[in-house]
């Protein structure tokens, strides 16, 4: 018995953000199932902080990421592999363009040295 592929399907929408330069991205899928990213020039969104999560995230090219993640301020463990990185799940529940919820992963140093006391 084959069980059909559904576009769309079991992830949530990404906020990416690239440290780089500072910006922010969503992605999404076009009618087509294509990957589309489109800059944000003024973010505008409440950050769901009580479900902060951490751990680690390994990011292979064309194969969904692996997440071993726990709640923040729970120990996060060792790396499942070496070709994981310490990283941060959080999710974007009120998205003012398009009215959904989103995900935003990170793995930089930028955002865990501004999310980390001084």
């Amino acid at each position: 018995m084959s069980i059909g592929k559904r576009r769309g399907i079991g992830s949530n929408p990404l906020l990416k953000f690239d440290a780089r330069n500072g910006a922010f991205y969503r992605v999404d899928r076009n009618a087509n199932g294509e990957i589309e990213q489109t800059s944000i020039v003024d973010l505008k969104a409440v950050f769901d902080l009580a479900n902060l999560e951490v751990g680690w995230i390994r990011f292979d090219a064309g194969a969904p990421p692996s997440f071993k993640m726990v709640r923040a301020g729970q120990d996060i463990g060792n790396a499942p592999s070496d070709k994981h990185r310490q990283g941060l799940r959080l999710r974007v529940p009120r998205w003012r363009q398009g009215r959904c919820t989103r995900v935003l992963l990170d793995r930089s140093n930028a955002v865990e040295q501004r999310r980390s006391p001084a």
